[in-house]
């Protein structure tokens, strides 16, 4: 792999990794809704100020919007909604946990459609991961820890669902798209999908605080508008499985912030939950299949 491309993943696995802990934070003020329809604000016009310096020509084929709509609804609002909400009632570093299965059920949805074929290796990984989901759970699943955080943690898990499923979308249906469009447009549409639902959760009760309008700024400006960008870019320039291979250093990142900086605790489950999660995805993230390239090809002609 470029060293350009291993700083770059760096860079995105802690942006990302962080994440978990300006949510956290920000959540203090503002609901989840209201957070995400101004992340995306700021997020947005972070992404059209490069197209705009770039002197982009938009994409005329409005087949490209209608997906990339589909995909900021399926790859940002329902995310970014279930993580927000979940957030409220875990450790943000369990979050981050929880979000990293997320290659998991990439693969398995490109199982689902024939691009890839089942190995004894792979369906190991998918075993190992599922039981680190158990194995974070249990604690709930016993009663120790609430409904509400056992809802919270399911929360997250839904939403890796979600990015798989649009990270999945847009590599056999946005290819020809370059990734500026592809991050501008999926944050551009969930902004309109934001907000009026931010409408219907009502104004905040009280403005945020220096800790909240920083981390919505961070989380805006580099969270969701300069990670985007960082991420098709990699995606384009070492392909999809390796891009993939930040999963395993956000989990990590975003434990350690919660831990630096919320003075978060967790569980020694969590910590055998993060060993097989990685595990899982290690075995996931094999050789890709030869099947999934005559797939790929097959789905370009339709477009």
């Amino acid at each position: 792999m470029p060293l350009a491309s291993m700083l770059l993943m760096a860079a995105l696995a802690a942006i990302w990794g962080a994440s978990y802990l300006f949510i956290k934070l920000i959540l203090a003020d503002l609901g989840p809704l209201a957070l995400n329809t101004v992340r995306c604000l700021i997020g947005a016009l972070v992404l059209w100020a490069v197209v705009l310096y770039r002197r982009e020509t938009l994409p005329r084929n409005w087949r490209v919007w209608a997906t990339l709509a589909l995909v900021g609804a399926v790859g940002i609002v329902v995310p970014f909604s279930a993580i927000a909400w979940g957030t409220q009632y875990i450790p943000s570093g369990m979050s981050a946990i929880l979000a990293a299965v997320m290659p998991i059920f990439t693969y398995l949805i490109v199982l689902l459609i024939g691009a890839e074929r089942l190995t004894a290796r792979r369906a190991l990984g998918i075993l190992v991961g599922f039981g680190g989901i158990v194995v974070l759970v249990l604690p709930e699943l016993d009663g120790a820890g609430g409904r509400l955080a056992l809802l919270g943690e399911l929360a997250i898990v839904g939403a890796s669902v979600s990015y798989a499923f649009s990270i999945t979308l847009a590599r056999y249906r946005l290819q020809s798209v370059p990734s500026i469009f592809i991050a501008t447009g999926q944050v551009s549409w969930a902004l309109v999908f934001f907000i009026p639902l931010a409408l219907l959760e009502g104004l905040p009760a009280r403005l945020p605080g220096l800790a909240s309008a920083a981390s919505l700024l961070v989380l805006g400006g580099l969270g969701t508008g300069v990670a985007y960008l960082i991420y098709y870019k990699l995606m384009r320039d070492i392909g999809v499985t390796a891009t993939s291979l930040v999963s395993y250093l956000i989990p990590a990142v975003g434990v350690f912030w919660g831990w630096a900086v919320l003075g978060e605790r967790l569980h020694w489950t969590a910590f055998v939950a993060l060993a097989l999660v990685i595990l899982g995805m290690v075995l996931v993230n094999s050789r890709t299949s030869a099947t999934t390239a005559p797939l790929a090809r097959r789905l370009a002609r339709e477009r």
